[in-house]
């Protein structure tokens, strides 16, 4: 009787159910947990990336890889979007069962429910940790380059409290659009700042004569011709008898950096978009039939529109990269001949000439007698992956070109003051390689 009911097909809508949860739980990090957040069911790859077991995690509350990274405030947040119905989608770092801290993006979904007691929520999660890491690289990247590059166009300036008399070098001129003998008064001065800057400029001189603070602002700025520019404005205080006597600091245009550094983060944050927007489409494929059937998800990916309706085989096989086709055909033969699974990646060209690269898995259904009836599978976009690659490259590169390019000694150290690149000139100076300098004190080859 047990055998029967297990191969009961009376309710195929379940079947197909379990078979996609089992399917999409067998690549992402899955978890259903209660309305007191207690965790009921976890895929293997929660398991895997956590490093709890099953039996560790089932029962528990979520908070078991709580990493305490993120405020209070962003979990209540969680909670009531969840609790009212709608579906949440964000960032999470949790910490796994031997301290380490990964990233996930998570969409998590309430499950339809009679009471709030058999209330459960879906999630389903993707490894960001690589790409976090990625953009954190890109960042220090941008950091050394900035600081390494030689500073230039820097004009200096002086305001002195007593009198009120303002004094601007001609490169602070120039930089204002003013010509020299063109000193503006305090208040014009201020007026130079883009109105949103003003309040920022205002607060952090009038905080600097009462404790010394200093500042160190990248502001918007308006010319005396009207034209919109960044400025680097730094700025400190000097006492004399416990009382402010003077404001003196730089100005620098990072007009062209600051324009880099935007044109930069826009290409990261479409990449973040693209490798974390968790896009999958689902599909099966009768193989009796020829029928391939799509999700809505899977014509956006290809290009498609939904009216096209259900076509066959080569709906998919006829988007394929020539160069991939072989390949992608022999990887669904092999799965339907029970060779291997089908876990490959792809090239395929869209009707307007472009070219993606897939992902794809998928479980080949069969009868008792092992005979293939339908394949149900699930692709997903990775060209953004692959284009991060290269541009983190040419990054490390145009890196690596601009240290060795200045006409300044450069000592990169980590953390700990160990030496961890040297340029030409710094080899020069130092008498030590960059090879042989390597996790070195940074006193020890001073």
């Amino acid at each position: 009787m047990r055998d029967e009911a297990k191969h009961d097909l009376s309710h195929p809508i379940e079947l197909a159910k379990d078979r996609l949860f089992d399917l999409i739980s067998s690549e992402f990090i899955v978890s259903v947990a209660d309305i007191n957040g207690k965790i009921v069911a976890v895929s293997d790859e929660f398991c895997r990336i956590s490093k709890y077991s099953r039996e560790e995690l089932i029962g528990k509350n979520h908070a078991i890889v709580n990493s305490n990274t993120h405020p209070t405030a962003f979990f209540q947040e969680f909670w009531e979007c969840i609790l009212s119905g709608k579906t949440w989608r964000g960032e999470i770092c949790n910490r796994a069962k031997d301290k380490s801290l990964y990233w996930v993006d998570s969409v998590v979904a309430p499950l339809p429910a009679e009471n709030d007691e058999e209330r459960l929520f879906f999630s389903i999660r993707w490894d960001i940790t690589e790409q976090k890491q990625l953009h954190r690289d890109a960042l220090h990247a941008k950091a050394l380059l900035d600081r390494s590059e030689e500073l230039s166009g820097v004009g200096t300036w002086e305001l002195d409290l007593q009198t009120n008399e303002l004094y601007w070098s001609n490169e602070t001129l120039r930089i204002h659009g003013l010509e020299q003998g063109q000193t503006p008064s305090l208040d014009e001065a201020i007026n130079y700042y883009a109105p949103e800057a003003r309040p920022i400029v205002l607060s952090a001189v009038n905080q600097a004569m009462v404790d010394g603070s200093t500042w160190d602002f990248e502001l918007p700025l308006i010319t005396q011709s009207g034209e919109r520019i960044w400025v680097r404005a730094v700025g400190s205080p000097e006492f004399e008898q416990e009382k402010p006597r003077l404001l003196y600091g730089a100005f620098q245009d990072i007009t062209e950096r600051k324009a880099r550094e935007e044109e930069l983060l826009s290409v990261f944050q479409r990449m973040k978009l693209a490798t974390s927007s968790g896009q999958i489409g689902i599909w099966e494929y009768n193989l009796k039939t020829g029928v391939l059937s799509w999700d809505e998800t899977m014509y956006k990916i290809y290009g498609l529109s939904p009216s096209e309706g259900n076509e066959a085989y080569e709906l998919w096989a006829s988007h394929l990269h020539p160069d991939d086709r072989p390949q992608a055909e022999k990887a669904v033969a092999a799965a339907i001949n029970n060779l291997q699974d089908f876990d490959t990646e792809f090239r395929i060209i869209k009707r307007d000439g472009s070219i993606s690269h897939l992902r794809g898995r998928a479980h080949v259904n069969r009868t008792e007698d092992g005979t293939p009836t339908n394949m149900m599978g699930v692709n997903w976009d990775v060209s953004e992956h692959r284009k991060l690659e290269e541009t983190l490259s040419k990054q490390k590169e145009l890196l690596h070109v601009t240290l060795e390019s200045i006409g300044d000694a450069v000592i990169a150290t980590d953390l700990n003051q160990r030496v961890v690149f040297l340029n030409y000139m710094a080899e020069l100076m130092t008498g030590w390689s960059n090879q042989d300098a390597q996790n070195q004190a940074l006193c020890d080859i001073g």
